[in-house]
Parts: structure tokens; C-alpha cells; sequence
């Protein structure tokens, strides 16, 4: 299965804002979007083509069949095994959630940094620059790594493009997380280019 770099989580609070977001966004070349569990029902009956939407899981509510979804919580995930068929991921808070969730057969995991914080061990940020590139180093010395996961890590909690830009250089993390950058960019379809190119290019050296 072929995973987008950008996958964008909406932020409007109401239904009519949402399709309106996810028009404007899809616009500019998004395909791939998370959407909280109340909207999924009203996103299913609306003629969005050729898009992939992922459902944060937050109960045990059926979620239709063309929708990802997304676990928050490994409780939730226990109790949902029958969805991992389908395009599938969860949030690692912590090293070890990481680990765990390199078992479970995701398609993928979002792991939440703050480029600017010290203590690799913050409760809500994962990991600073340096802890993230402990965890998914650019180049590997001496041919071992720390912490080698076999699932594509998706970043979280970028504010800027420049921040992106350093997380591109020296990290190996399959794509991001994104929402406000794209959302309040003056230029959507431009912004979004740029990010995707940060990925072209980084995957040809």
C-alpha cells in the first residue's frame, strides 16, 4: 500500500466548515485526510473522489468500510483487531509505545515531536531534534541504530516549514502530520508542493 508524505487532519468544529476545509485543502493536492469520529458518517455520504479519509477512533463505533482508522489508545486497538485490515494507525507517546507498535502490523505510526524541546521524555511531545534522530537517524553509523522500527514513522506537531525542512534533513521519517501549516498558508497548493518535494527529494539520496 502506497502511503501519502502529507496526511491532514482537519480542525473546523462543524460539519458545513469541514467540507469546506477539505475542499479547499484537497485543492491543493491533499488526498489523504483525518477527520474526528462525529463527522464520518455525514464525509461518507458526500461525493469526495479519489480521497482517503482516516477516522480518529475514540469508542467502539462502527467506522465504514473505505475509512481508515486512526488509535489513540492501545485499549481501543485491542478491542478492534478486525480493523487492521484496513488502512490503519496509532499514536506513540513514549519509546515504548513506539516498540509496541512496531508489532502490531500498522501501516503506520504518528509519532508527536517538539523540535524545540529538551527533555526527550516530555509527557505529550515524544521527542526533540536530537531524540528523533536517535530514533530514525539519516545516516546510520556503524551500520546499527538504536531503535530500528520496521513501521513508516509520521511525524506530528510541526509548526513551521522550516522546522519540516530540518526534520526532512536529518531524519528518515516516511512523511507528516499536518494541519494549521497547510490550513493558514496563504498559498495552499504552493505549500503543499514544497512539502512533498522535501520528501522526493530526500528519498533519492
Amino acid at each position: 500500500m502506497d502511503l501519502d508524505c502529507i496526511q491532514y487532519r482537519t480542525i473546523s468544529n462543524s460539519i458545513n466548515d469541514l467540507i469546506t476545509e477539505i475542499d479547499s485543502v484537497a485543492s491543493a493536492g491533499i488526498t489523504t485526510f483525518r477527520i474526528p469520529e462525529q463527522f464520518m458518517i455525514d464525509v461518507a455520504h458526500s461525493s469526495f473522489d479519489q480521497l482517503c479519509f482516516i477516522v480518529d477512533v475514540n469508542s467502539n463505533i462502527e467506522i465504514p468500510d473505505a475509512f481508515g482508522v486512526h488509535f489513540k489508545s492501545f485499549a481501543l486497538m485491542d478491542q478492534r483487531k478486525a480493523d487492521i485490515e484496513r488502512v490503519t494507525g496509532a499514536t506513540a507517546n513514549t519509546l515504548l509505545d513506539c516498540k509496541n507498535l512496531d508489532l502490531q502490523g500498522l501501516n503506520y505510526i504518528e509519532v508527536p515531536i517538539d523540535l524545540g524541546a529538551v527533555d526527550v521524555n516530555h509527557k505529550n511531545m515524544i521527542l526533540g531534534s536530537e531524540g528523533l534522530q536517535a530514533l530514525l537517524p539519516k545516516e546510520i553509523e556503524y551500520g546499527w541504530m538504536l531503535l530500528s522500527l520496521a513501521t513508516p514513522i509520521m511525524a506530528s506537531g510541526i509548526r513551521s516549514m522550516n522546522e519540516l525542512e530540518i526534520l526532512v534533513d536529518q531524519t528518515a521519517i516516511h512523511g507528516v502530520i499536518l494541519d494549521q501549516l497547510i490550513y493558514r498558508a496563504s498559498n495552499k497548493k504552493e505549500t503543499v508542493q514544497k512539502i512533498q518535494s522535501l520528501f522526493k527529494l530526500s528519498s533519492t539520496i
